[in-house]
């Protein structure tokens, strides 16, 4: 489990360098230090069914100066962001350790399959049954949508 813990902190760094970033902030801007942060506990903690509310009360700031804050500095919400990481979480499990979508499900903290289902093919255009089956490559994180908060 700690070769799946540091490259989950490997990803989580990757998204923070190169794919979340809107624009270039200077370090001295306070919402950017919020930001990072952020990312910092959701990679501590993404497993144990955080919620942007905990990610506010960790960071001493009220939920709605969170959610500007990733709007001015990431392309995802923060809600978005931890369903999608969680998501790439299980799509790994799957591909990598070869655990059932049931496992991969509960993992991430769906007890409900039909939902945890529903929720996998929404953000990655398949089922988990296929994902499983198949070769594919989820850039659930990675790739750019245009609009991700639909």
């Amino acid at each position: 489990i700690d070769f799946f813990l540091m490259g989950f902190f490997l990803q989580l760094i990757s998204l923070h360098k190169h794919h979340n970033i809107k624009a270039q902030t200077p370090p001295s801007d306070a919402t950017f230090f919020y930001y990072k942060e952020a990312l910092v506990y959701i990679q501590d903690f993404l497993l144990v069914g955080i919620t942007s509310r905990d990610v506010a009360q960790y960071l001493h700031i009220s939920p709605s100066y969170l959610r500007v804050i990733f709007s001015k500095h990431c392309k995802y919400s923060l809600r978005e962001l931890l369903i999608r990481k969680r998501i790439e979480c299980a799509a790994s499990h799957l591909k990598y350790d070869h655990w059932s979508v049931s496992q991969a499900a509960a993992l991430i903290g769906y007890d409900d399959y039909t939902l945890f289902s529903k929720i996998f093919k929404k953000y990655t255009g398949i089922s988990p049954q296929a994902y499983k089956k198949g070769q594919y490559s989820i850039p659930i994180i990675h790739s750019d949508i245009s609009n991700p908060r639909q």
